[in-house]
């Protein structure tokens, strides 16, 4: 999949969504990752749910894409 194109789940998510709805996803996100059903599925899976700012989620991205980059470019990686 190209970088223009856009998800089929996510047909019509847009660039530079303000920051007031992002606020209100992240909050009604959190809502959902501790309610009683999601809790008890990811239990049942394993797993945690998680729920930190969308600013600490952009940081965690950019600093795993500069490890993985120096990881791939020591490695002399390339692309098929």
């Amino acid at each position: 999949m190209g970088t223009a194109q856009r998800l089929p789940m996510l047909p019509d998510a847009p660039a530079g969504t303000p920051r007031e709805i992002v606020q209100r996803l992240q909050e009604e996100s959190i809502k959902a990752l501790t309610s009683t059903s999601v809790t008890e599925r990811f239990a049942s899976d394993g797993a945690v749910g998680g729920g930190r700012p969308p600013e600490e989620f952009a940081a965690l991205i950019a600093q795993q894409q500069k490890l993985w980059s120096q990881v791939v470019k020591r490695a002399g990686i390339k692309a098929d």
